[in-house]
């Protein structure tokens, strides 16, 4: 595969949600590189603090985002993510 995915979570500080949610794409990036190591898979963690951008996403994080497009919001389910991933390879 010659292009990358980008695994993208966007969170924001003192949410709930999020603490789980980045242990869950880390869990997600570090098992598809495994299976999958010629994907080229890259993970961005992102705080919607600074980021003009991404205030789209105020009440919606954690976001998990896969090349720009939303995969998953609120409370990251593994499986799918996985999935998703798996179907792109």
């Amino acid at each position: 595969m010659s292009k990358s995915i980008d695994l993208r979570l966007i969170v924001r500080k003192n949410c709930h949600l999020c603490e789980p949610a980045m242990e869950s794409a880390k869990f997600i990036a570090k098992t598809f590189q495994e299976e999958h190591p010629e994907a080229g898979l890259e993970l961005h963690i992102q705080d919607i603090a600074d980021q003009v951008d991404l205030q789209r996403f105020s009440e919606e994080v954690p976001v998990l985002m896969v090349n720009g497009d939303v995969i998953e919001m609120w409370r990251i389910n593994e499986s799918r993510a996985l999935e998703h991933l798996r179907g792109m390879v």
